[in-house]
């Protein structure tokens, strides 16, 4: 990048060249070009503020907000003030829940375009699914010794989204299973499933068209970390139409293991 200035004005301008050679096959010189990204650099840097000081007062002033309406429910005995109080500090708590997604969100881009790894499927996914704070039960099948290549940080956040959505969604005591169904084509593929109601048709259709509007659109950004994440490692993700549960379907970019035997799994559908 090369920064110029002029009258006290500053530039900011990406620099590609290329080898210029004669009829002959001589090198003569160069290109070069340039490409003037000053409004997108500060583009980038006043949303970048404008995250972090939203997200930085979401969490501090609304942790404030929580305590003192929980305080205050705690003190009372009129259900007719403690009902209220108890709603406001729950919506409260979601609130602070949706700044910490978008602080994954932004984590989530800044991870991209970082080099694939190879991860071991088995060990991560017990590590993600330790991390789940919840009454109900998680149960992972995939072969022993599996590996995807993907970036961690990226990987981590798309399941840890789906998996949190299907404990969220899927009742009191919710049953959440993981299974590898293929690997096949330099590809990996799972389906996260769960015994709630499923993911209702509006959602599927915001999440397909890749665009929200006023009148459409999902409940937070939970299954849109699914999908931004899935798509920077190369993947997919798609929902089946299914009435008693959600089946969340991803694919992975796969690390081949000559050594490895997988067994025969079933048709991801």
């Amino acid at each position: 990048m090369l920064s110029v200035t002029v009258e006290g004005k500053t530039r900011q301008y990406t620099v590609t060249t290329s080898p210029i050679e004669d009829a002959g096959g001589t090198h003569v010189g160069h290109t070069v070009v340039l490409q003037d990204i000053t409004a997108e650099r500060r583009r980038e840097q006043r949303l970048a503020v404008l995250n972090r000081v939203l997200r930085h007062n979401l969490r501090n002033d609304l942790g404030v907000v929580k305590g003192y309406v929980e305080l205050a429910a705690d003190r009372t005995d009129d259900d007719s003030v403690s009902k209220p109080l108890t709603t406001a500090a729950t919506t409260t708590a979601d609130l602070m829940t949706l700044g910490e997604k978008a602080q994954d969100i932004e984590q989530m881009f800044s991870s991209a375009g970082r080099s694939p790894k190879p991860v071991d499927v088995p060990e991560f996914l017990a590590e993600i699914t330790a991390e789940c704070d919840s009454d109900g039960t998680i149960r992972v099948d995939v072969p022993d010794g599996l590996q995807v290549r993907a970036d961690p940080t990226i990987l981590a956040q798309v399941f840890r989204s789906l998996i949190e959505n299907s404990l969220e969604h899927a009742g009191t005591a919710p049953r959440v299973e993981i299974e590898c169904m293929s690997v096949e084509n330099s590809r990996a593929t799972f389906e996260i499933r769960d015994d709630g109601p499923g993911i209702p048709d509006h959602e599927r259709e915001v999440l397909t068209s890749g665009e929200e509007t006023p009148l459409q659109h999902g409940s937070g950004l939970g299954l849109w970390i699914a999908k931004w994440g899935v798509t920077s490692i190369g993947g997919t993700l798609r929902f089946k139409p299914d009435n008693n549960g959600a089946t969340a379907v991803i694919t992975i970019p796969h690390e081949p293991d000559l050594n490895l035997k997988i067994p025969e799994l079933r048709d991801a559908g």
